[in-house]
């Protein structure tokens, strides 16, 4: 059995190599040293992982107007997390002037997901920076995220 598995492995490891690799006659002898995989690089720590978006600063509300009706990745610091008396909805403030920024925004349908409903999401998000991502919209002409589950928001 320790044979045949040695056979095939040595076996797939002579067919299936980079053409490259057939000017090297050892491991001594090579005629160069080949260059790491295109994402070797943006798949390491601190690095930006290949198809992930970059992150659109939240203070820049141009850029977030900009992605209207598309999928986008924010980052920023909430300012206030603002629950008005009704409760029916939570506005995630990432600027000090609430007419000027952008918002993410929970519904009160989704508010179960959080632990501690509308009172845990204003105490996990509020002061901290936190990233958000989904579909951009558009709300009495400023942009802003809907956010229906908590896997949408990563805290730093």
């Amino acid at each position: 059995m320790l044979y045949t598995s040695l056979l095939f492995l040595t076996l797939f490891i002579v067919v299936d190599h980079p053409p490259e690799d057939d000017k090297i006659k050892s491991e001594n002898q090579a005629n160069g040293i080949r260059p790491p995989a295109a994402d070797f690089l943006l798949t390491q720590a601190g690095k930006k992982k290949a198809g992930e978006k970059e992150a659109i600063p939240a203070s820049d509300v141009k850029a977030i107007e900009a992605k209207k009706d598309e999928e986008a990745v924010v980052r920023g610091v909430v300012n206030e997390v603002f629950i008005p008396r009704s409760g029916t909805i939570a506005i995630l403030n990432f600027g000090k002037d609430n007419k000027k920024c952008f918002k993410a925004v929970v519904y009160k349908g989704d508010f179960e997901k959080w632990e501690g409903g509308a009172d845990g999401i204003k105490k996990k998000y509020q002061g901290k920076t936190v990233t958000v991502e989904g579909k951009v919209s558009m709300y009495q002409g400023l942009p802003q995220i809907a956010v229906k589950t908590p896997s949408q928001f990563k805290v730093q």
